[in-house]
Order: C-alpha cells, then sequence, then structure tokens
C-alpha cells in the first residue's frame, strides 16, 4: 500500500467499495476499455510478431532487470534496452 504525501491511505480492493476504478464500472462504465485494451494487445503482438528481440551486447538476457516500482501502474524500476530486428525481409516492408 503506498501513503500519499499528506498521509492520507489509498486502498484499491476488488470488493464492492472500490476507491480507484480507472474505467468505472456497472452502467456507466467506460464503453471504450474493451477497445482500448484490444487495441493495446494487438500493438504489443505485432511488435513480438514483426521483429526478433535480442539483449544489448555483453548482456546476458538473465540479467535483464525486471524489478518494478510500487504503484497504481507497476513502472519498471529503470528503463528496459532491447535491441529490434525486423523479422521479415526488407522488400517486404517497403
Amino acid at each position: 500500500m503506498k501513503v500519499p504525501s499528506n498521509g492520507a491511505r489509498v486502498e484499491i480492493s476488488h470488493g464492492l467499495d472500490f476507491k480507484i476504478l480507472s474505467f468505472s464500472a456497472g452502467k456507466r462504465k467506460c464503453p471504450g476499455a474493451p477497445l482500448g485494451v484490444t487495441l493495446v494487445l494487438m500493438a504489443l503482438a505485432r511488435l513480438f510478431h514483426c521483429f526478433n528481440w535480442a539483449s544489448p551486447k555483453g548482456l546476458n538476457p538473465h540479467e535483464v532487470d525486471t524489478r518494478e516500482v510500487y504503484g497504481m501502474t507497476m513502472p519498471k524500476a529503470g528503463p528496459l534496452i532491447a535491441i529490434a530486428r525486423p523479422r521479415l525481409p526488407k522488400h517486404l516492408y517497403e
């Protein structure tokens, strides 16, 4: 649980008493939420499909920093550095 600077406590629960809910719930929920999730998943799938991914030279894949910082979105503690090389022949991208 993260305690804001003003001392108030914010709890994110999955019960009936929601404190924070990004897309709302019930009858007034965001109608675009499923579309947003689908678009993000498609973009991620294209990145995985279209590129061969590798770690930078000299970095063992097991040494990649996967630490996260606690928060609502769980950001990475440090940036992810990866090399993306096109998977398909160059003439297909023209």
